[in-house]
């Protein structure tokens, strides 16, 4: 599994600093791929994506430049597999690192539109999904008349909002999400656009700069007005994907005997791609999905959502095998004590 990201999955939000002095604590979703996968990072400035990369997983990316976005467009037509994660405000690239900033080189934002252009899908900036029938409870502050209130900007998708036909989403109960995008299939796609994740029938849309505003939860619900819901939030395309490079690899400052060898191997098509794409990448935020706990100095975490066993079933797969993903979904067993309840 190679990974692409500008999020600190490996160190936590102390970021390397406090990996250096021992300190770190892995985002608990990147500790169980560990756990299963060879897991290799691949640099940001990149050119190649290794040949012994099966899937690719595209993390909140940085904007790549156009040497980058030609390596990931050669790995999809030599047949790799991709997760994107993608987000119009992802609020987990700001956790505060040890100084209570946001660690350095951050982006709120992570896109890939001239890739998911030929993947046969979009997801405008400037829209944030909000979803009344599904908004997450939270505290209201410091009315003492009330405790929770809605904030419907972050969503928790139950059963109904999953396909329960594809492998990745069959055995998910929950998903916990916050500040999610909206994915649309591009006119003129080649590929197959299947959902994956909607929203709820009582969702719509807000532009980012009111959502950056800072409103609060009631203002947001008396702005709410509902839109062409469902939503899409999480997709699988597959069939054929064109180059976004059709006219090569892009000019680069090497040596030309490099650059025209690069271009005989240039690959123009792939008949058989298997692509994923979410909006969202708070879906990594331990604090979303995960109960804390500490047990004689040992970290471990109780799940309250199936965040991670989505992701683990994505790359399961699209590296090629479902068998793990069966014995997760195997059905919970229910043997309750009969005789003491009646």
């Amino acid at each position: 599994l190679g990974v692409i990201s500008n999020l600190p999955l490996d160190t936590g939000a102390g970021g390397m600093m406090a990996a250096m002095r021992g300190q770190s604590q892995p985002f608990l979703i990147y500790a169980e791929l560990t756990d299963r996968f060879e897991v290799e990072f691949i640099a940001l400035d990149t050119i190649k994506i290794p040949k012994r990369v099966d899937v690719l997983l595209l993390a909140h990316p940085r904007a790549p430049t156009e040497s980058q976005s030609y390596a990931i467009d050669q790995f999809v037509m030599r047949g790799g597999r991709v997760i994107a994660f993608v987000d119009p405000q992802s609020e987990v690239s700001l956790t505060a690192g040890p100084n209570g900033e946001p660690l350095r080189g951050y982006t709120e934002q992570s896109n890939l539109p001239r890739l998911m252009q030929q993947w046969g899908v979009e997801m405008d900036d400037n829209i944030i999904l909000v979803d009344r029938k599904r908004a997450q409870r939270v505290s209201a502050g410091r009315d003492a008349r009330r405790a929770l209130t809605d904030y419907i900007l972050w969503m928790g998708y139950g059963s109904e909002e999953m396909n329960a036909d594809d492998p990745v989403t069959g055995n998910i109960d929950r998903l916990n999400l916050g500040t999610v995008g909206v994915l649309r299939a591009t006119p003129n796609a080649t590929t197959q656009m299947v959902p994956l994740l909607r929203s709820s029938d009582e969702a719509g849309v807000m532009t980012r700069d009111y959502v950056l505003s800072a409103p609060t939860p009631d203002a947001l619900q008396r702005r709410f007005v509902q839109g062409e819901a469902p939503y899409t939030i999480a997709a699988r395309l597959s069939g054929q994907v064109r180059t976004a490079f059709p006219d090569g690899p892009p000019p680069k400052t090497d040596n030309k005997k490099g650059e025209r060898a690069k271009a005989r191997d240039h690959l123009a098509q792939n008949d058989a791609a298997n692509i994923i794409v979410f909006a969202d990448t708070d879906f990594f935020d331990d604090r979303f999905w995960v109960s804390e706990q500490n047990y004689l100095g040992q970290r471990f975490g109780v799940p309250i959502a199936d965040n991670g066993k989505f992701l683990l079933n994505a790359v399961e797969n699209l590296m090629g095998s479902d068998d793990l993903i069966s014995l997760r979904g195997r059905e919970r067993v229910a043997r309750p004590f009969t005789r003491v309840e009646d």
